[in-house]
């Protein structure tokens, strides 16, 4: 199978998966964002790009410091009411080409506050992630596997009971998932139309509900900030 035939289905299929985020209804306190895959190529190239869909609104970002070297940025907000969510983390990376396609590996960490619109808890995540895409001037697609752990804080608590007022001490809920995606963009050289696909898997404690899909769309800008 040639490597055209490989992005037009991948496209395909993220596509209609992206399609179908409007069926899936949840009540969710923690909504994962989208994985960042910017498939950098030069020096000085930037990646960007406005994406909306399960993970609410998000806007992600890469720069290349060097040919092998990046830098890594992305926010994430989810105004509803579950989940009611607002995130940042950053990271570092490297990425280099290989056979057909372009091999890409980012760790990073990230805070923010997740829960319901009625009470929001502070969370911290570590991530790591690697990548494989196959990048083309109109029809691209990206494969990539993230692993990260999620720490999920309940505050402390008082309470009124038949006994008189009682104490709830502070837990917190760490959690393992693994989110592999795939990632398809069509378009222009410099701007694309995204699409995003995956699951989020969960090993730990629980201790909240969350959605276990990964569905975005969104449109991308590629440049060389260096040519400038």
């Amino acid at each position: 199978m040639d490597i055209m035939r490989i992005r037009q289905r991948a496209f395909l299929l993220t596509a209609a998966g992206a399609a179908a985020a409007a069926m899936i209804s949840c009540s969710p306190q923690y909504a994962p964002n989208s994985v960042n895959t910017p498939m950098l190529s030069e020096r000085g190239e930037v990646h960007a790009s406005l994406e909306l869909g399960s993970s609410g609104f998000q806007l992600q970002s890469a720069y290349a410091l060097g040919d092998r070297t990046a830098l890594m940025l992305n926010a994430q907000t989810a105004p509803g009411d579950n989940p009611r969510q607002s995130f940042v983390e950053g990271g570092v990376g490297y990425f280099s080409p290989s056979g057909d396609g372009r091999f890409e590996t980012f760790g990073g960490f990230g805070v923010g506050r997740a829960g319901t619109a009625s009470e929001q808890k502070d969370i911290w995540r570590a991530f790591g992630q690697i990548g494989y895409g196959f990048p083309g001037d109109n029809l691209e697609v990206a494969f990539a596997l993230r692993l990260l752990a999620l720490n999920f804080n309940e505050p402390a608590a008082e309470y009124e009971s038949p006994y008189g007022i009682e104490y709830e001490p502070a837990t917190d809920y760490l959690n393992v998932y693994l989110d592999p995606v795939v990632t398809a963009r069509a378009g222009w050289r410099n701007v694309k139309f995204h699409a995003q696909i995956g699951a989020s898997i969960r090993a730990g404690d629980g201790g909240y509900t969350y959605i276990p899909v990964i569905l975005n769309l969104g449109m991308t800008l590629r440049f060389n900030a260096l040519l400038l």
